[in-house]
């Protein structure tokens, strides 16, 4: 049975929504934000949560499970049926301001699509040069303007935009250069998408980028759909690249043992190494 906090019991679920699913693995998100709170709990001040594809507020109510108003969160939400009601859960959870906005990750919005199936999830990706489909018309927001409305000066970046995580992430390192670890010394990521780990060339630009935050100061911990720790990666390269194009593989071979991973960035060599020894 799937466990949640109690907040997170009290928040308008909709039908289709993974967490209305039966039989979910017991843990899956929690445990993720779990270790994102002993993180966030080793700092002598509040953080705020900065969720990028915030969908109906449930990484916000699984935020405020371990803190107070203090820790504030800036929600950014673009799909209108979702943010409806992403504004009803705020008014539980406390402490949110809500944007409904796309992430402006430095690409013309001329060159995205973006599809919902009204339930779940939003996916927003890059137009093929072929696509006939109207261009999408969302108001957009960029990192320094999240910034500027956070409560504190350090937070958690959490996005999970279903296709669009390896943009923001690559806009986010190369916008904020020297500021990202003091401005975000956690980063709380979507890993590939199921079609990604069908395409070497997809899977070789997360492989590169992740060695990139990795040179930046990061240790990479990677977590099963299942929502459990599935690789300790720390700073090893090798790893993420043989783990990675493992996945690829298994993708190919139509065995896929683990279905997508999430991936917990921290510069934080203590948190790191207390938990991988629990």
């Amino acid at each position: 049975m799937h466990v949640l906090p109690e907040i997170c019991k009290k928040i308008t679920i909709p039908d289709g929504h993974i967490w209305s699913y039966d039989n979910l693995p017991r843990y899956y998100d929690v445990m993720p934000w779990n270790y994102i709170a002993s993180i966030v709990k080793t700092y002598d001040e509040p953080l705020s949560l900065v969720d990028i594809g915030a969908n109906i507020g449930d990484s916000a109510s699984l935020w405020r499970s371990h803190f107070d108003e203090h820790h504030d969160v800036i929600c950014v939400e673009p799909d209108k049926r979702f943010y409806q009601t992403l504004q009803q859960n705020v008014k539980i959870i406390g402490g949110c301001k809500t944007f409904n906005c796309l992430y402006n990750a430095g690409i013309s919005i001329d060159q995205l699509n973006y599809h919902s199936d009204g339930s779940q999830t939003g996916v927003t990706t890059l137009r093929k040069a072929d696509c006939n489909e109207p261009c999408i018309a969302f108001d957009t927001i960029d990192i320094n303007q999240l910034i500027k409305q956070m409560n504190n000066s350090t937070a958690v970046l959490k996005t999970d935009t279903d296709g669009f995580d390896l943009h923001i992430l690559t806009n986010i390192k190369d916008t904020l250069k020297n500021d990202l670890h003091t401005t975000f010394p956690v980063i709380f990521s979507e890993g590939p998408e199921k079609h990604d780990y069908q395409d070497k060339k997809l899977m070789y630009e997360w492989i590169d980028l992740l060695k990139q935050y990795i040179d930046i100061g990061y240790k990479v911990i990677l977590f099963s759909n299942f929502g459990h720790p599935y690789v300790f990666c720390g700073q090893h390269k090798d790893i993420i690249e043989s783990t990675l194009l493992g996945l690829h593989h298994s993708f190919l071979n139509k065995r896929p043992v683990c279905h997508y991973v999430d991936i917990i960035l921290t510069d934080s060599q203590q948190a790191f190494d207390s938990y991988c020894s629990l």
